[in-house]
């Protein structure tokens, strides 16, 4: 009697009707608790034969850290009843297969809901002991990247070998886009690990093996790892997320060896196109991508034979680390037939706002570049604006806005900016808020420039320092330059201000001294004003042109007409835009004051200068000098 009892209870409980009804109530249930809408419009439920699901539709809340949809024309699944009704550690379903499947997945709220401790134990248990997903989409959009395949074929066993089909793969973001087509490989399924095998992407770039780990999916890990044979060289890669209440933890190691950069830059479609190869390159990741402050990483990278352009380089070599909230620079290494820099340094990330006002970091340089112009062209410069030999060594060291350090340089035969320089020395250091020029010595021929002083970078301005210069003529340094006569200068500075303790311009028999003052308190009025040591006149003829764009001097002998002195010249202009203006003080009548402008425009602004020899005004000697495009003024010397 009990036995037909029991016999009858079982035939009542996994009826058709009571195993639909059943299985529909249990998929709303746990769908709610996870925030997901599940509609279904037919289950079937034959006795002890898989379930058919017929129009199955999924969706995630608008709330949800990802929007996912799941669509499904039919899906067939054989339950294991001895694992459901035991409670066994067996999987729950033994075989799925799906008709019609389009699922997708974006990435919308990063801070919005994910699955409960539930929900990803119930993942876990789900996973079938053999699948077969025929023709199905999937789309997955994360910002601006999206992955998209279309027309995919899946299937497979613990038990035997499966397949892999799609027609396209295409993969885009801001900064890459590649599709590919016809895919072809097979598949394995085991111990909760899909691997797909044998796929060829493209020329030049197969994946031996993908593998999916979803073993740990009940403790919210998923594990990606990958081998790659790219253009002559191969990639591996392992990658695994766990994912945390509003934090991703992210585990990534990769290696590269022996890539051509030459079939890269070919392949991707690059316009101009690199050659090279990267020989090793060694990366790792641990934490959250949002949050670098408290991730580790590190990179390690060698790259040989680099070209792009008209740009080369033997070796490059970059070496860093991330570790709490520390950025060591191990080694940037640059290396160009005989020239070669290297790099080293370390830095805190700031904790604070204010921290960025402070910042702590120690860097070292050492350069020995025995030929400038392919070093700058490295960097994007015109080779033809460099030359030259130059040697650099260096250290500096900032905390708590206390910084301190040196840097010396030494170089001959050099050409800066298309200026021509024989020798350069310069000891350059840092002490706390003050930057101590040591030594600055620059030297061309018998021009020199030397400098020393120091710089207060607090808010003092408390700086001091001389200024000596020798010119021969200013045409070797400028096309069109203000004077192209020889130049003597002796500047003293102090603060925002500086004496011109002496300025002697040469031009034939032509001598004029001067002294004066310079104030650059505004860069956007600075104002030099010269006080000639013996008399100047202004000899020019009132007109209508408000501009000058020459300066003319002539030797004026014992004139016999009154001509007003001038007692001095002001110049006045924006350093940035390169604005000026000249104002002559005269001791009789009114001043003149004119723009400087380019030629052609404008007129010339006459002046004669009484010698001590008092020379014939009809042996003038004439001498014009231009005004012309503004160009930075780089020359240097040393005193002979």
């Amino acid at each position: 009697m009990l036995l037909s009892v029991l016999a009858l209870l079982f035939a009542i409980w996994f009826s058709p009707p009571a195993v639909s009804n059943g299985l529909r109530m249990w998929i709303w249930w746990r769908a709610r608790q996870q925030g997901l809408t599940v509609k279904i419009d037919i289950i079937d439920a034959p006795f002890l034969r898989p379930v058919v699901l017929r129009g199955f539709h999924m969706a995630s809340a608008r709330d949800s850290a990802f929007h996912i949809e799941v669509n499904a024309v039919r899906a067939t699944v054989g339950l294991s009843l001895k694992a459901i009704v035991m409670h066994r550690s067996e999987r729950a379903i033994r075989t799925l297969s799906t008709e019609g499947l389009r699922l997708e997945i974006h990435r919308s709220n990063p801070a919005g809901i994910s699955l409960t401790e539930s929900g990803w134990a119930t993942l876990q248990k789900l996973l079938p002991g053999s699948l077969d997903l025929g023709r199905f989409d999937l789309r997955v959009e994360d910002g601006s990247a999206v992955i998209l395949l279309r027309n995919v074929s899946l299937s497979a066993s613990e038990i035997d070998a499966g397949r892999f089909s799609a027609d396209e793969v295409t993969i885009a973001s801001p900064w890459f886009r590649q599709t590919f087509s016809h895919l072809r490989g097979a598949t394995k399924w085991e111990d909760n690990r899909l691997t797909l095998a044998g796929l060829s992407l493209t020329r030049g770039l197969d994946l031996p093996s993908v593998t999916a780990d979803l073993s740990r999916l009940g403790k919210k890990t998923v594990g990606l790892d990958f081998d790659v044979e790219v253009f002559g060289g191969k990639i591996r890669a392992s990658i695994s997320n766990e994912w945390r209440p509003h934090v991703s933890n992210w585990n990534m190691m990769g290696s590269a060896a022996d890539i051509s950069l030459a079939q890269t830059s070919e392949a991707i479609g690059l316009t101009d196109h690199a050659g090279g190869v990267l020989h090793a390159c060694k990366f790792t990741f641990r934490g959250d991508p949002r949050d670098v402050t408290h991730a580790t990483a590190s990179l390690w990278t060698e790259v040989t034979g680099l070209t792009w352009r008209d740009r080369a380089a033997d070796v490059i070599m970059l070496g860093a680390a991330l570790y709490n909230r520390q950025v060591e620079v191990e080694q940037i290494y640059i290396k160009q037939k005989n020239n070669q820099l290297t790099l080293r340094g370390e830095a805190s990330f700031p904790t604070t706002s204010s921290d960025w006002l402070k910042p702590d970091f120690r860097g070292d340089i050492s350069a020995s570049i025995s030929n400038l112009g392919d070093f700058a062209g490295l960097f994007g410069a015109n080779p033809g604006d460099f030359a030259g030999e130059i040697a650099v060594e260096g250290i500096i060291n900032a905390r708590e806005r206390k910084i301190g350090g040196h840097l010396t340089a030494t170089g001959s035969a050099l050409t800066l900016f298309k200026a021509p320089i024989d020798l350069l020395t310069a000891r350059i250091n840092v002490k706390l808020t003050q930057l101590e020029i040591e030594e600055l010595k620059l030297e061309r021929g018998k021009d020199f420039l030397n400098a020393q002083g120091e710089i207060d970078m607090s808010h003092e301005h408390a700086s001091r320092g001389t200024l000596a210069l020798s010119v021969r003529s200013l045409s070797d340094y400028a096309p069109n330059p203000l004077f192209s006569s020889s130049l003597g200068l002796r500047l003293i500075f102090q603060g925002r201000t500086a004496s011109i303790d002496s300025l002697q311009v040469h031009d034939g028999p032509i001598e004029i001294a001067f002294n004066g003052t310079i104030d650059f308190t505004d860069l956007q009025n600075v104002g030099i004003t010269l006080v000639p040591s013996q008399v100047l006149f202004d000899l020019s003829w009132l007109s209508a042109v408000d501009c000058v764009n020459a300066l003319q001097f002539f030797p004026v002998g014992n004139a016999a007409e009154p001509l007003s002195a001038i007692e001095k010249i002001d110049l006045h202009g924006d350093a940035r835009s390169g604005h000026w203006s000249v104002a002559l003080k005269k001791d009789a009548g009114p001043g003149e004051k004119d723009a400087i402008c380019a030629a052609p425009a404008g007129r010339s602004l006459k002046i004669g200068v009484r010698d001590r020899g008092a020379p014939e005004f009809g042996q003038a000697a004439l001498r014009a000098f231009h005004y012309g495009d503004r160009q930075s003024l780089s020359f240097s010397l040393d005193r002979p």
